[in-house]
């Protein structure tokens, strides 16, 4: 699962522009715990690096880094184990 969580204005230039931080969470869901860790750790390392330019240029990409190392969430009662990881993309628009 991504979802989207609250964006945050950094900065508002004189032209209108503004910087912002839009922070997305990762959420991994398996029967194996192990496996659950794994795949979000690898998801971790991938969102590092990812080319996540605007496709319609509604923002420019400055930078992303991940916001929260990847943790485990509260177990439920039906054998799942989720962890999860937190992102940010730093953009301009």
């Amino acid at each position: 699962v991504l979802r989207r969580m609250p964006e945050t204005v950094t900065d508002r230039y004189m032209d209108r522009s503004q910087a912002s931080d839009m922070v997305w969470q990762a959420i991994v869901v398996r029967r194996s715990e192990r496996e659950a860790m794994e795949t979000c750790e690898d998801l971790a390392r991938v969102l590092r690096f990812a080319p996540l330019d605007s496709k319609n240029g509604s923002y420019m990409l400055v930078e992303n880094d991940v916001y929260t190392q990847p943790q485990e969430m509260a177990a439920d009662d039906e054998g799942f184990f989720a962890w999860q990881v937190q992102f940010t993309a730093h953009v301009w628009r």
